[in-house]
This record gives C-alpha cells, structure tokens and sequence, in this order.
C-alpha cells in the first residue's frame, strides 16, 4: 500500500515502475497496455518493436531496455 500512495500506481503496473528507469505512471500504463506485462518482457525486446507496439521515441525506449535496475 505504502508503494502505491508513493508512485501513484496500480498493483499491476509495481514491477514496470519499479524495476525500469525512466517509467513512471504514464510509461508504465502504455508498456502494460501494449502486452509488457514484466520489466523482464520489455528488457528482452527490440527498441524498434517496442517503440512500434508503444508509440514511446526511439532514444526513450533505447534507454528504457538498456538501463534496467535489476
């Protein structure tokens, strides 16, 4: 309870804003929307894929796949 008063955040959406940099609420809703359920599904992909499946900038979703807190 405590991390959703925090960020703001449904359950569902805890290991995207969690474990991704640079995704909060919003990035996390259109990752989740889009079928990246975990932060591991999104690391595993292409940036190119991503950034079609998402509509998120290119360099964003570079970043996001290349710096993930694990």
């Amino acid at each position: 309870l405590k991390i959703r008063v925090h960020y703001g955040i449904s359950e569902e959406l805890f290991d995207l804003v969690l474990r991704l940099d640079n995704v909060a609420r919003a990035r996390a809703r259109i990752l989740y929307n889009a079928g990246y359920k975990t932060a591991t599904k999104v690391k595993k992909e292409n940036p190119y894929v991503l950034n079609r499946k998402t509509g998120l900038g290119i360099n964003l979703c570079k970043k996001i796949i290349g710096k993930n807190k694990f």
